[in-house]
């Protein structure tokens, strides 16, 4: 049986892991992820010179999305992450355009 990604990740979600995870584009975890992601989707990944079985994969992605997804949602509460052009100019706790919390 071909496992999926049972998260039904969205772009949106990911557009929010990016913003809010701290050093996203530099971090070896996000890229660990994306190539389990593209070995269990059966496409072609360095995972597959690993001689990992397709449920120890899967049990290895599920292990990392959720350590990025508490990550992330951790910097979101703590008011992290990148400014939308409109948080500048926001009064309140929160910004209205993108809801990032405020200083």
């Amino acid at each position: 049986m071909k496992k999926t990604n049972a998260f039904g990740i969205t772009e949106k979600f990911w557009d929010f892991i990016e913003k809010y995870l701290p050093d996203y584009h530099e971090r070896d975890d996000v890229l660990r992820q994306s190539q389990l992601q593209l070995y269990i989707d059966g496409k072609e990944s360095a995972v597959a010179g690993e001689g990992l079985a397709e449920d120890e994969a899967g049990d290895e992605l599920h292990h990392i999305l959720y350590n990025l997804y508490a990550e992330a949602i951790d910097a979101y509460t703590k008011g992290l992450g990148e400014e939308c052009g409109n948080c500048r100019t926001q009064q309140g706790n929160f910004c209205s355009a993108c809801g990032k919390k405020l200083h």
